[in-house]
């Protein structure tokens, strides 16, 4: 009986802590280049990213994105809105030619 139970606590430990260590990182965007590096080079698997209320201007008319997530782990973009503003990308500044 005590065996069975340590073996079940064990299980817990180990299946806790390869759930943990399954989701990526949340990144604070804050910049057009910080959010152009991630989608290019630095996204995993998991990673979410914040995109901060303010105007950001694209300097190009396209965002390459390098990365991809997985469909249990998907690459989340998402915006935030804080006392009522929202990101806003724009991009009237790149060059279209």
């Amino acid at each position: 009986m005590i065996r069975s139970i340590s073996v079940a606590i064990c299980m817990v430990v180990v299946v806790g802590v390869s759930v943990s260590g399954a989701f990526g990182e949340t990144y604070q965007i804050t910049d057009m280049e910080t959010l152009a590096k991630l989608l290019g080079e630095t996204a995993m698997p998991g990673d979410v990213l914040e995109i901060q209320p303010g105007t950001y201007y694209a300097i190009s008319s396209k965002i390459k994105v390098m990365r991809s997530g997985t469909p249990e782990l998907p690459i989340i973009i998402r915006g935030v809105m804080k006392d009522g503003k929202r990101p806003v990308i724009d991009a009237s500044r790149a060059n279209i030619n």
